[in-house]
């Protein structure tokens, strides 16, 4: 009796613990995005009175913005990765998290723009599909209801396919980077060897 309560306590503790990992990361990940959104809008701001000033700073700010912009869609993607290791990794949250999630993704870029790419694409398809549904769809009470159902529906499978898009890359980033690791450790392993015979002739 007492060691199955000490199991189970036990186990709430250690699922308590980790559902505080996401969270503070989603929390944390928050920060970083709101962070870099006020920079560009402030950096957006300067548009105008450089507007009158000087030309070249005009297209500098423009440049600096463009970049900005594409860092923070990078930093979207990087914050669903965290979030993903600080649900698969115990210990690993808020700037941990992050941080683990920066190194994954370094060298993968390609798999991440695809990733943005299919996510936009389909969140962005769902208000099309929705508008034609309301225009060709009889118009009444329960047909208003149905619509906006199948509107949540459609909200709810964008949002699955980008939490299992997410998921899949942050676990194939983590195999490549542990294949990586291990090809290294072998690398050095083996010139360690070779250095150790050299000086033995």
């Amino acid at each position: 009796g007492e060691d199955r309560r000490a199991t189970v306590s036990g186990r709430i503790g250690a699922a308590r613990g980790n559902v505080w990992g996401p969270v503070l990361t989603i929390a944390f990940g928050y920060v970083l995005e709101v962070v870099c959104a006020a920079a560009i809008v402030a950096m957006a701001m300067l548009v105008v009175p450089l507007l009158e000033y000087s030309l070249l700073l005009l297209f500098l700010d423009a440049m600096a913005v463009l970049l900005a912009s594409l860092f923070l869609v990078y930093l979207t993607v990087v914050c669903a990765v965290a979030l993903a290791v600080s649900a698969a990794e115990p210990g690993r949250r808020g700037a941990g998290a992050v941080s683990r999630a920066w190194r994954l993704m370094s060298g993968k870029n390609a798999q991440a723009v695809l990733y943005v790419v299919a996510t936009f694409a389909l969140a962005a398809a769902v208000s099309p599909v929705y508008t034609l549904a309301l225009r060709w769809w009889p118009r009444s009470a329960p047909a208003g209801i149905a619509a906006g159902v199948a509107y949540v529906l459609l909200l709810g499978a964008v949002e699955v396919f980008s939490v299992a898009a997410v998921t899949a890359y942050y676990f194939e980033c983590r195999e490549m980077k542990q294949v990586e690791e291990d090809m290294a450790a072998g690398h050095h392993h083996y010139t360690k060897l070779s250095n150790g015979d050299e000086a033995n002739i």
